[in-house]
């Protein structure tokens, strides 16, 4: 029987339908670009693909040929855009790429659609506008530094912590909270700001000396760590060992958030949070000095 909810599904991508393509997606639906980024989540996916159409208002996808079976649908065929251009302009801004495409169905909706396809063209593309001075970037998922706040694909959001060694942390921190103003408790202190976009959120940053013979920092041997917030750190540990990062433990959970650490290609030790702010401020609520 004919996979009818993957044929929709190009159709409304084709037409850049991002309602009727929530609409065709399951409530946990999941979305794998080309190099290896997942979103999770109707409304995320929607506004990710409402991104894309803007950013190649002419986005076609074509199948050549297709395997199909109750459950499962795999594609191939070409992908064509213009970055930031016009329905049926093709400047030099055009791409074309062979592509294929996964699709697990359920019922009448897509579990997960997932994109194999070399996008170093239309990263080109872009990359060619930007440099002139034209468009807003790279595409979703492949831009450098900080995640966007339209970025759908996030792995680190903001910093969660900085962690050093010193020989006296009571002095430190005492001279810290005397010269700089710190609000000094028993693991240093805490920094709360609002997070983007939604305003009335709070978020937190940890500052912590820690004594010289921690071995908290093991197996390395640098006099600091960096804590990185992160989204979804289930999902960001499984891509990571993908991409062959050297990851040290399991995930722990706490009341006030999971940690995992990683290490980086300098050996420096890199702990992931994904935080738990609510109980992390009732937890402060309740840290002395």
């Amino acid at each position: 029987m004919p996979a009818t909810p993957f044929y929709d599904f190009v159709t409304a991508v084709n037409a850049h339908d991002a309602d009727r393509l929530s609409a065709l997606m399951t409530t946990d639906h999941e979305f794998v670009d080309a190099i290896g980024n997942i979103v999770s989540g109707v409304e995320t996916c929607r506004k990710g693909w409402i991104q894309y159409f803007q950013l190649f208002p002419d986005y076609m996808l074509e199948l050549t040929d297709a395997l199909e079976t109750p459950l499962t649908v795999m594609a191939t065929g070409f992908a064509s855009g213009t970055y930031l251009g016009k329905p049926g302009e093709k400047n030099e801004n055009y791409w074309r790429i062979p592509a294929a495409w996964k699709a697990s169905v359920q019922g009448e909706k897509i579990r997960l659609w997932q994109v194999f396809a070399d996008t170093k063209i239309p990263y080109e593309s872009i990359q060619h506008r930007v440099q002139a001075g034209e468009g807003p970037g790279a595409l979703p998922g492949e831009s450098g530094g900080a995640a966007r706040e339209d970025n759908p694909h996030k792995r680190a959001t903001a910093i969660g912590g900085v962690f050093f060694k010193c020989k006296d942390p009571l002095k430190v921190k005492a001279w810290y909270g005397r010269h700089l103003g710190l609000k000094i408790d028993a693991y240093g202190t805490s920094f709360a700001w609002k997070q983007a976009p939604e305003g009335s959120r709070k978020g937190f940053t940890a500052w912590s000396p820690f004594a010289d013979d921690t071995n908290y920092f093991a197996p390395s041997a640098k006099p600091f760590m960096i804590n990185f917030r992160v989204e979804n750190i289930v999902r960001i540990v499984e891509q990571l060992k993908q991409e062959g990062v050297i990851v040290l433990d399991d995930i722990q959970t706490y009341p006030y958030g999971k940690f995992v650490h990683v290490l980086d290609p300098e050996d420096n030790k890199v702990e992931l949070w994904e935080a738990d702010d609510d109980e992390y401020e009732k937890l402060l609520e309740g840290i002395t000095y």
